[in-house]
């Protein structure tokens, strides 16, 4: 017996939902379920414990940067910890909503989960690369990769910005020695942590990089304290890395 062909006017039926899709969308859903309860339980049950619990003024004192109005710290431990719960109670809503409309077949949910996705992940990395990565990287990571010993509080930080500021003026001597000095640093901000032996690989041209740049001051600058400053930071650099290799050589005795 034959079919009887559809009306003209009738459209096709709906495909069938995706089992990819609606798996992810269960991922989503629950991953953002998940964060939402613990971010939530973070928020609420930390008051019930004790005020000074909840509040944790003394985070106020630790952080990052100097306000200029307030003398104090610009970005707190507190404030940091407060926008991440806020954060993660968003986030966790947010995955969970484009986790159902994956589920329910909705054709902006998968590009909405990439850029939710995305959003938070460097949210996160960022706040980490604050937390710990970032000052441990000034002090004194980079200072003890190129002179092999700490120069001290301050120092290591202001040491560090200058090899910073000089390894990426590579970039105009050769652009892949500069990119590769880069490339090191966004690792070890974002998948390990800043120590100096994993500078280890651009040793050569942190070391480069700090020659041409007291190179440079000596040629753009002249009189006698720029010869006293060219020599002292040049001794520098070279008695730091000489005493340690003789620290390691009395280690062996």
């Amino acid at each position: 017996m034959a079919e009887s062909p559809l009306p003209p006017d009738a459209s096709p039926p709906p495909p069938p939902p995706r089992a990819f899709t609606q798996g992810v969308g269960l991922v989503f859903q629950f991953v953002g379920v998940i964060l939402f309860l613990v971010m939530f339980f973070i928020c609420c049950g930390s008051s019930l414990l004790s005020k000074d619990w909840a509040t944790r003024s003394e985070l106020t004192r630790i952080g990052w940067g100097q306000s200029s109005e307030t003398h104090g710290v610009a970005y707190s431990a507190q404030r940091a910890l407060s926008i991440s719960v806020f954060a993660g109670v968003f986030f966790g809503m947010a995955l969970a909503g484009v986790g159902l409309g994956m589920q329910a077949g909705s054709r902006i949910a998968a590009p909405g989960a990439v850029v939710m996705t995305a959003i938070g992940t460097v949210f996160w990395v960022i706040h980490t690369m604050f937390a710990e990565y970032i000052p441990r990287l000034f002090e004194p990571t980079l200072a003890q990769a190129l002179f092999g010993a700490r120069l001290g509080p301050g120092l290591n930080t202001v040491a560090g910005i200058a090899i910073l500021v000089l390894s990426f003026s590579l970039l105009w001597i050769r652009p892949l020695w500069g990119l590769w000095v880069g490339m090191t640093v966004a690792v070890v901000l974002t998948a390990i942590k800043p120590l100096d032996r994993y500078f280890l690989e651009v040793l050569p041209l942190l070391v480069f990089a700090w020659w041409t740049g007291l190179r440079w001051m000596e040629r753009r600058f002249s009189g006698r304290w720029v010869s006293i400053t060219f020599i002292t930071l040049f001794l520098l650099g070279a008695t730091t890395n000489l005493l340690r290799v003789g620290e390691f050589i009395l280690e062996q005795y």
